[in-house]
């Protein structure tokens, strides 16, 4: 299950639990379909400030024909009712797979994934796990940068840098402070809730964070 486009469902002698969903609801029975999947799952998730405003546009590409990056100002239109909602949602399909039966195999960290050092060890963990689900998955560190590489692509690789982490190309999406003020609350009273059952995510969530502190564009 994702919170943002990325992953299709694998089909090889067991199944992995991935799914490609740009509204990240979460009123379904996960466990319904335990026994025909293999027990751990993959969990991709990304910083809310980057996965809120991209659901947005890859809503508008796939349902409204919108090419590319939605303009600003329809963006600005939109973000006071998205925020909030959205990072429920966010927050919400984290915890019903916690919740759920199956156990988690890691966490995709969308920003690990696009990193130019992190990404080659993040595509080796999950071809691990893919092995260990019985998949033939490539295990050289070698091919496995290339592979990385070939699938990201150079552009896309820069432009992750040049655009802090979005996307896309035209603007990178602007808040304003009471949403800042929002996500760091937030991320807070998620983590109290959390504390002492998940590092992983204990980490990625002050991450997050300090991400968001730190990085987030506002606007008046």
């Amino acid at each position: 299950y994702t919170s943002a486009p990325g992953l299709h469902q694998c089909i090889g002698d067991t199944q992995t639990v991935t799914c490609n969903n740009i509204h990240p609801k979460v009123d379904m029975d996960i466990d319904s379909q335990y026994d025909n999947f293999y027990s751990k799952y993959i969990f991709f998730v990304r910083n809310p400030m980057m996965a809120i405003p991209s659901s947005h546009n890859s809503k508008l590409n796939r349902f409204h024909s919108v090419v590319g990056q939605t303009p600003e100002n329809d963006w600005q239109s939109v973000r006071d009712g998205w925020v909030k909602p959205m990072f429920v949602q966010w927050k919400n399909s984290i915890m019903a797979w916690r919740d759920s039966k199956y156990e988690l195999g890691m966490y995709l960290i969308y920003e690990d994934l696009m990193d130019v050092h992190r990404g080659p060890k993040v595509l080796k963990e999950m071809a691990q796990l893919f092995d260990e689900a019985g998949f033939d998955a490539e295990q050289d560190e070698e091919a496995i940068k290339c592979i990385w590489y070939n699938s990201i692509g150079r552009e896309n690789i820069l432009n992750h840098e040049k655009m802090l982490g979005h996307e896309y190309h035209e603007y990178i999406p602007g808040f304003r402070e009471e949403h800042k003020d929002f996500f760091k609350k937030e991320l807070d009273k998620f983590l109290k809730e959390i504390k002492g059952t998940d590092e992983m995510l204990e980490t990625l969530l002050a991450r997050y964070k300090s991400r968001i502190d730190l990085k987030i564009r506002i606007e008046v």
